[in-house]
């Protein structure tokens, strides 16, 4: 099953092209990691994926629904529906704990306060913060805050996970642990397209793809997703 869909997609801001007749697909149980230089339009793709902008020319589907011509707030049910996201700079409140912070996509889609905790919990618990669940982000390490954003986007069991740089702020060893999780949630189901620097990180994923200039280059496999899918076992 087809979960991304970008037809041909460009992406202009006046005179500047962010993303230059693009087009790709992303399977369910599929990752795919997007490399290239700063400004090749890589954070541009994700966000186009996201249903947070919309492109000059093209178009973008997510799990079989267009987003061309939807309204604000149809694109807001079908991100909230589907989409899981780890952004850059993670965008955490402040004001709430770690296990409200990962609670609120469930709340906003109406599940129950506690159970939208309990689910939190879990995964926080998968990735090592559940004895943090009460603190404010504040409290919290820069690595901790970026797992606290990866178990946010978890949560709603996602057909799209998205990531941009989602394991920036971590040491080697929780960068694997983080890798292992976004790996498994491909595996049980989910697409995923995630932002790397790392060629470390990008071994995870089925298929490599480079952006240069905001143009697609070459598309590469993972050197080791077969070998590192094991690692879940």
């Amino acid at each position: 099953m087809t979960v991304l869909e970008l037809h041909s997609v460009t992406v202009s801001f006046g005179e500047n092209v962010a993303l230059d007749d693009v087009s790709l697909r992303v399977e369910a149980g599929e990752l795919i990691a997007v490399t290239g230089r700063s400004g090749s339009g890589k954070s541009t793709l994700l966000n186009l994926a996201g249903g947070m902008l919309m492109p000059t020319v093209g178009g973008v589907v997510v799990a079989g629904e267009s987003l061309g011509g939807a309204t604000a707030e149809r694109i807001a049910d079908i991100r909230r529906r589907h989409v899981g996201f780890v952004f850059q700079n993670l965008k955490l409140l402040p004001r709430i704990s770690v296990a409200e912070n990962v609670a609120l996509p469930l709340e906003l889609h109406g599940t129950s306060t506690k159970d939208a905790r309990s689910s939190a919990i879990a995964v926080l618990e998968r990735l090592g913060l559940d004895d943090r669940a009460d603190d404010p982000p504040s409290a919290l390490s820069g690595g901790e805050r970026q797992r606290v954003a990866v178990a946010r986007a978890l949560v709603v069991g996602p057909s799209l996970l998205l990531g941009d740089e989602p394991t920036a702020a971590l040491d080697p060893t929780t960068a694997e642990q983080v890798m292992k999780i976004i790996r498994s949630a491909c595996n049980a189901g989910a697409a995923g397209l995630i932002v790397t620097h790392d060629p470390v990180q990008a071994a995870w994923a089925d298929r490599v793809v480079h952006l240069r200039a905001g143009r697609m280059g070459r598309t590469s496999a993972g050197t080791d997703a077969i070998e590192r899918t094991d690692l879940l076992k």
